[in-house]
């Protein structure tokens, strides 16, 4: 098994430090009194058996900071001593280097210790702390044998000290691992959330707009009078809910491109278009409106005809079509709104939508291209609107590698330029 239990690499261990030490002095007693096959393997085994081999002992054990874990390897299964207290294993628990006790029959201070007195007894004793980053203890290694040693080896210390070291960078190193799949399960589900979405997505834009444009039609064959003559009253409520339909359509559509942005944008079809065709769709596509409300529509073409725009113009229609609404709905009636169309630095077609309409407080500026933000103001609440226009029209622009730009003085009017490269 691999390593699962949490001790963190770079924070302290915030515990009782007191209660914690007694509790480590009697498992790592028990550790040391218990056989080889009474210890589970340890995530660092290799490791473990590793130092072993090196130190040239009979025994090796790693004890792990924090609460007990028995699938851990450091915790020993069976009966426990009724003893269990060691000055050996505190005095290995309390320091915080590596330390080598080559006769521990020799040392007084361990004269009777469980470890010394009871057989197999510890002649040889070796041990290394376990420090996190910040030099915090998450475990201890020691190493043992019968046979006391009658002189140090200069390298003992430091190899006890490599070896907790690649114990340290072991665990590091799992912990990175369960980060990345950590990682990899949260972008599955993310991929998983969105594929439900698109999913969502597609089911609005069949179950609703497919039905809502068919009752479009129908009302439009009704406001024609192809299945009848309509009284006065009843044209009326026709037309409200031929434009409440049409509000629908629009929002869907809407919301539709919202959610291509989010996944990664807009696919746009671009070509070489006429600006002029570009002018004269998206005037056309807002005159009756305009005309409805009482608004002139003013067009000032300051380019040469026949001159081109690499664009998917669909989207750019769609672009100048909502800032000429939005114009229309903010204007008073009686004034114009002006649709004027110039190539600026030879390179960069600028459309200027202009009305003398309220304008926009300054405030508002800053959040104007906000989804769903609506300026709270009582002209907002007049006209209404889904909050949405703006922000996806600022989107195609910036796929066009262009810019969205607004001045506006309140009381006076506003102006919104689309600003892009001719190529």
């Amino acid at each position: 098994m691999r390593y699962n239990r949490i001790v963190p690499m770079n924070l302290p261990i915030a515990v009782d430090h007191r209660d914690e030490f007694e509790d480590c002095v009697l498992r790592l007693t028990a550790l040391l009194l218990a056989e080889p096959d009474q210890i589970a393997p340890s995530s660092f085994d290799h490791l473990v058996r590793l130092a072993r081999k090196v130190m040239q002992c009979s025994k090796s054990v790693l004890l792990l900071s924090g609460p007990a874990d028995p699938e851990e390897g450091d915790v020993a299964h069976g009966p426990r001593p009724i003893e269990t207290d060691s000055a050996l294993v505190r005095l290995a628990l309390d320091a915080d280097e590596a330390l080598v006790i080559s006769d521990v029959t020799a040392d007084e201070r361990f004269a009777n210790d469980l470890l010394v007195t009871r057989s197999p007894s510890v002649g040889y004793f070796a041990s290394a702390p376990l420090l996190n980053m910040v030099g915090e203890r998450v475990g201890t290694l020691c190493v043992t044998d019968e046979t006391p040693r009658k002189w140090l080896r200069s390298n003992e210390i430091d190899a006890m000290d490599a070896l907790a070291g690649a114990i340290i960078a072991d665990m590091a190193l799992d912990e990175s691992r369960l980060e990345i799949i950590t990682q990899n399960s949260e972008l599955r589900r993310l991929n998983e959330l969105q594929a439900m979405k698109d999913e969502f997505v597609a089911t609005v834009s069949h179950e609703l707009r497919t039905p809502l444009t068919s009752i479009m039609a129908s009302l439009g064959l009704l406001e024609d009078g192809i299945v009848g003559d309509l009284s006065d009253e009843a044209r009326d409520v026709v037309r409200v809910a031929t434009a409440n339909s049409a509000r629908l359509i629009a929002l869907v559509d809407d919301l539709l491109d919202l959610e291509k942005m989010k996944s990664g944008g807009i696919d746009l079809v671009v070509s070489s278009a006429a600006v002029e065709d570009i002018v004269e769709l998206s005037l056309s596509a807002v005159s009756g409106n305009a005309q409805n409300v009482g608004i002139e529509l003013v067009r000032e073409d300051r380019f040469e005809l026949g001159t081109k725009l690499e664009c998917d113009s669909e989207r750019i229609v769609q672009v100048l079509v909502n800032l000429l609404g939005n114009a229309i709905k903010f204007a008073h009636s009686g004034t114009a709104v002006a649709l004027r169309s110039e190539i600026v630095n030879h390179d960069h077609m600028v459309f200027s939508v202009v009305d003398w309409g309220e304008g926009i407080p300054e405030g508002s500026l800053s959040k104007l291209f906000d989804p769903f933000w609506q300026d709270d103001s009582s002209a907002s609440r007049r006209v209404g609107g889904s909050g949405l226009g703006l922000s996806i029209s600022k989107k195609i622009v910036e796929q066009h590698h262009g810019r969205l730009e607004v001045d506006s003085t309140l009381g006076i009017g506003s102006t919104f330029r689309v600003i892009l490269p001719l190529k």
